[in-house]
């Protein structure tokens, strides 16, 4: 791009930078001129307007007085001009007809007369001589200053002061001088430069005005006026000194980890900026304190564990309603591998069965949306209180595992502190702790034996975290992020097996739960759906059951009206914390569900959260049965 012309008219030149550039892609790359053959470079400056400039007189510095002393009249030249290549060329006068023609004399005052100043003596005479300034301005009411000083009036070479009478001496004195008004111009007020350093433009608003009586004042008038005069250039260099040299990111290249941190290189360059150019220099012209890093920590995403949705599989029915079902598995980051669900409970698991509907199939009795609704024949308006003792429902046998002592094996235990004695216990025994939603559970193992190489272990789980211990089991300590607490004790070795301290506190770090969830831990009861005026979380249900316990819900009443905008949004979802699997309930349709362990999650969604009543169910424990 050419820059502003050096001539507004009478032809002038206007340049522009070349350079040598490489493209990557969209990046633009200068590389030394070398690499670009000289011959096909383009013209780097080029003539602009051409168009002959106005004439307009011109008048030469005034000659030699004409007076000896006193006033008189001094000489001068007036010509037409007219700028021709950068020069004055003088042309005919006609050119200059419409302009008003200076006069060719001017007046002026050599020196005051003294008396007798006409005599032939020889004696020199010594007289106060005026100095004129010249006037403040050339139109439009100026002055000028005139002192004296002392000079002989023979050779009119100043003298000192002494020579003269100085009672005589005039004092100094201001004159008006060229009264006449000024011409209407051009001006202009100039913007902001494009740039700090290294040369810019700015663009200036051009105006035609007078000057007015006060020195600070002006006149707009029409662009007409100011016809006789070229128009300057509405746009103008500025800031042309040379800008520091800096430094500057170029190519930042890949990561080197495809998740989590890893680090990148980047090419830093020394660079500087001159006339609009940028072009780099050796990297001592910068500052080696404030050189960007060559090598930066860089994130392309978050290493995590994710569920892996499969697709849906086709309705259960040909027609009317049904369900279908989804894989869901655990990935992690680095293999497509299924892993152990654990690794992903730190976020919820997406629903696995959903009801269908696949047109209708006659006089059909409408179902759930998971299971056959079964209404039952005396349900309960309230829910039986909490009890404060443990709840035992004893353990099926099998027939290769001993059978646990009932006093310790099968056990919810609800009360706040107490002592586990799990020696001797061979096979598998279960014992359950549960304490209120703002409590937690701290475990310590007294003592403790167990065979590893004969598949001895006790394990732990509080619903977000397992643990399994075998080597070192005594003196170790646990304490859960939630309220209940899933011992399991392996043993086939006869005399081995742990012994157990436990105490409920305070919850003082993160909660995981909500203040509208509600924990029940009664072998039967009914409840409702909770509800809360926070619209960033969902509410629950927990009900926890002894271990060898399955839970069964039955839905009672469901009161809410679903339409197109709300049938989406709001639903219930049931989820069995032993297999973790999770089912949906959508609609108006009652419902009944059944465990596979001894905990479950009730989780409502949508209009759910904010209509009281609108959902009733009943809950019992059963037995599992082999």
């Amino acid at each position: 791009m050419f820059g502003p012309c050096s001539a507004s008219c009478g032809g002038g030149e206007r340049v522009r930078s070349v350079r040598c550039v490489q493209k990557h892609g969209a990046d633009v790359e200068k590389i030394p001129d070398s690499k670009c053959p000289p011959d096909t470079a383009p013209n780097t400056v080029e003539k602009c307007n051409l168009q002959q400039c106005p004439a307009r007189w011109r008048v030469s510095e005034p000659g030699e007085c004409s007076a000896v002393c006193g006033p008189g009249e001094a000489k001068r030249i007036v010509s037409c001009v007219r700028p021709e290549d950068g020069q004055d060329v003088e042309v005919d006068q006609s050119f200059c007809s419409l302009q008003i023609e200076p006069p060719d004399s001017v007046s002026c005052v050599v020196d005051v007369c003294p008396i007798g100043w006409e005599s032939k003596g020889e004696a020199p005479v010594y007289v106060w001589s005026p100095v004129v300034s010249q006037c403040s301005k050339t139109c439009g009411n100026g002055t000028l200053q005139v002192w004296f000083s002392c000079v002989d009036h023979q050779t009119r070479l100043r003298v000192t002061d002494v020579h003269c009478d100085a009672s005589t001496k005039p004092p100094p004195q201001s004159e008006a001088c060229n009264t006449s008004p000024c011409p209407a111009t051009w001006r202009s007020k100039q913007g902001v430069c494009s740039v700090t350093c290294g040369g810019g433009v700015a663009n200036r608003v051009l105006y035609c005005a007078r000057e007015t009586e006060g020195e600070e004042e002006e006149e707009v008038v029409e662009d007409s006026e100011c016809s006789d005069f070229p128009k300057p250039k509405a746009v103008v260099s500025c800031n042309d000194y040379s800008c520091p040299p800096r430094w500057k990111v170029f190519n930042t290249f890949p990561c080197s980890a495809s998740c989590d941190l890893g680090v990148a290189q980047r090419t830093v360059s020394c660079v500087q900026f001159v006339y609009g150019k940028e072009s780099l220099v050796p990297e001592e012209s910068c500052h080696p304190a404030v050189k960007p890093a060559t090598r930066v920590p860089c994130l392309v995403q978050v290493c995590t564990f994710r569920w892996e949705v499969k697709p849906w599989s086709q309705c259960s029915v040909p027609c009317g309603y049904g369900i279908q079902s989804r894989a869901v598995s655990c990935i992690g980051p680095s293999k497509h591998e299924p892993l152990s669900p654990l690794f992903c409970m730190h976020m919820p698991k997406p629903i696995t069965i959903q009801g269908c509907y696949m047109a209708g199939c006659g006089d059909v009795l409408p179902i759930s949306d998971v299971t056959t609704a079964v209404m039952p024949q005396h349900p309960l308006d309230h829910p039986s209180p909490s009890p404060t003792a443990a709840i035992t429902i004893p353990q099926a046998t099998s027939k290769t595992s001993p059978t646990p002592k009932p006093s310790s094996c099968g056990q919810l235990l609800l009360i706040e502190s107490g002592t586990v004695d799990l020696k001797n216990m061979t096979g598998r025994c279960t014992v359950s702790i549960g304490r209120p939603l703002d409590e937690v559970i701290h475990v310590k193992v007294e003592s403790g034996s167990l065979n590893c190489r004969k598949k001895d272990y006790v394990a732990f789980f509080d619903r977000l975290a397992f643990v399994k211990k075998c080597e070192q089991v005594a003196g170790s300590e646990l304490t859960t992020r939630t309220n209940v607490l899933l011992v399991r004790q392996n043993l086939l070795t006869p005399g081995n097996g742990v012994v157990f301290t436990y105490t409920s506190q305070k919850n003082t770090k993160k909660s995981h739960h909500q203040d509208c969830d509600i924990q029940l831990f009664s072998p039967t009861g009914v409840f409702e759906n909770p509800r809360t005026s926070n619209t960033n979380h969902t509410c629950r249900v927990l009900i926890n059951a002894p271990p060898l316990v399955k839970i069964r819900i039955q839905a009672l009443h469901i009161g809410l009206v679903f339409n197109s905008t709300n049938s989406q949004s709001t639903y219930i979802m049931i989820r069995d914390m032993d297999v973790l699997k999770t089912n949906v309930f959508k609609g108006q349709q009652l419902f009944q569900w059944h465990s596979s362990g001894n905990m479950a999650e009730i989780e409502f969604h949508g209009d759910y959260l904010h209509s009281k009543g609108s959902f009733r169910a009943e809950y019992s424990f059963m037995p599992l049965l082999y």
